[in-house]
C-alpha cells in the first residue's frame, strides 16, 4: 500500500515523468480522460485494494485530491 509506488504508476498512466508527479499535479481535460480514470481505478484497485467510484474520481483536480479520496477510501474498508 505505497503511495509512492502508486505515483510512479500514475505517471506513467498520464504520461509525464515520475519527478513531475507531485501532490500538486493538476488533473484537468488535457490529461485526466475517460482512458486514463479508467486504468487509473485498476491501479488504485491493484495498489490499494479498494474501488474508486468514478464520480468521486473525476471530481479530483489534483493528485492531492486523489490522494485524499484513496485515504478516505482506506479509512472506510
Amino acid at each position: 500500500m505505497s503511495e509512492a509506488i502508486f505515483l510512479v504508476k500514475l505517471a506513467q498512466i498520464l504520461e509525464v515523468s515520475k519527478e513531475d508527479m507531485t501532490e500538486q499535479f493538476k488533473l484537468d481535460y488535457g490529461n485526466w480522460d475517460s482512458l486514463t480514470l479508467v486504468a487509473t481505478i485498476a491501479a488504485i484497485d491493484e495498489q490499494f485494494g479498494v474501488t474508486v467510484p468514478i464520480r468521486q474520481l473525476t471530481a479530483c483536480a489534483s493528485v492531492r485530491d486523489l490522494l485524499e479520496l484513496i485515504r478516505g477510501r482506506l479509512a472506510q474498508s
